[in-house]
């Protein structure tokens, strides 16, 4: 993994571990070229974002204002159309942009829900994205575990109004957080445990929530605890490395 890109990890879900990064992590690797296109493809589009520190990529958060969370009214799974449209386009504008040097395969989209594999399946049948054909299926973040790829694109499907619901789960965010070789962006709602940029709230002490209600395929109501995601978001958003769309 290139340097920088396991500093979350690190921070948020081994605080206590004592880990460096070796000489395979230096980000001038040809190994880590495409996290190198991938920061530069973004600094032109964005120039608002701030750069990663010096020798370092960092992971990128892509904040879909206004998309649809759609729950099924069965099994609860939830789905996200916009920002499935907003992550293939995304990569079919960076593949596009490398003159050939990045392959639709070097990409993988992981997401949470079931039912949002399902839309990134039929989204993905669209002549728009015939050259992403290379690109594997997407998977749910818990089938994923033990996989790597070079860039992972983590749709969330999630929204401040549907609730953040199992994304929340630490062991979850924990895979999603390293499975990138060179590069990691996040598509979702980076408001989604409360908006990051209340000042209002601030002032009065209220960053947000850390309870969150998940209602289950059966109806089960469960309450889940949201810092580490919500931790996750107000670094990037601090960092300066959120896209609005």
């Amino acid at each position: 993994m290139a340097k920088g890109l396991f500093d979350l990890s690190k921070r948020f879900v081994y605080p206590d571990v004592n880990c460096n990064y070796g000489p395979g992590c230096r980000i001038e690797l040809e190994a880590h070229r495409i996290g190198r296109d991938l920061e530069a493809f973004v600094f032109v589009r964005h120039p608002e974002l701030d750069a990663a520190p010096t020798g370092s990529l960092q992971p990128i958060f892509i904040h879909c204002e206004n998309s649809h969370c759609h729950i099924d009214p069965i099994t609860k799974s939830k789905s996200n159309r916009d920002q499935v449209i907003v992550a293939l386009d995304f990569i079919l504008e960076f593949i596009s942009s490398t003159s050939g040097r990045v392959d639709a395969s070097q990409i993988a989209i992981i997401t949470p829900y079931t039912a949002n594999v399902d839309v990134i399946k039929s989204v993905r049948r669209g002549p728009k994205y015939a050259a992403l054909a290379s690109m594997k299926p997407a998977k749910t973040i818990y089938s994923f575990q033990g996989q790597e790829s070079d860039i992972i694109i983590a749709i969330m499907a999630t929204t401040k109004q549907a609730g953040p619901g199992m994304t929340t789960d630490e062991h979850h965010l924990n895979v999603m957080l390293s499975r990138h070789r060179s590069g990691l962006i996040i598509v979702g709602d980076i408001n989604v445990t409360g908006r990051l940029d209340d000042e209002r709230s601030k002032r009065h002490g209220h960053v947000g929530l850390d309870k969150f209600q998940v209602v289950g395929a059966n109806g089960e109501v469960s309450w889940v605890n949201g810092t580490m995601l919500r931790s996750v978001h107000q670094a990037l958003w601090e960092s300066k490395r959120v896209i609005t769309v």
